[in-house]
């Protein structure tokens, strides 16, 4: 399982949906005092893994391009991971939004194209 929002209680729940050996990814950013609470024999005995993603552990020289590549053929959907855009000159919206779990996200537009 994957967390790509940054909110705890969706990696709480991709950790207690996990199977026997199973493991869950934290790749998006939560606050920094954000915190999860789970029973430690579901990682002992059921073999359960918690583990983090540091921006992919990437290399943008090779994977940016590739990525981009694989985005222009269709292969890779990014479009459909944006759930809000913005004007550039709503920043302080599009921060608020964020900031209240409305956006999960968002591009700040810099000109109306």
């Amino acid at each position: 399982a994957f967390e790509c929002v940054g909110h705890p209680a969706l990696l709480q729940a991709s950790l207690d949906m996990l199977d026997w050996g199973g493991t869950a990814v934290a790749v998006g950013v939560p606050a920094p005092t954000a915190t999860v609470d789970t029973q430690v024999t579901l990682l002992t005995h059921v073999e359960r893994t918690l583990t983090g993603s540091r921006a992919g552990s990437h290399r943008p020289q090779y994977d940016i391009p590739l990525i981009v590549d694989m985005y222009k053929q269709g292969i890779v959907k990014l479009d459909e991971l944006v759930s809000a855009r913005y004007p550039l000159s709503e920043w302080e919206r599009a921060a608020d939004d964020l900031h209240h779990g409305k956006l999960a996200r968002g591009v700040l537009q810099i000109s109306e194209q």
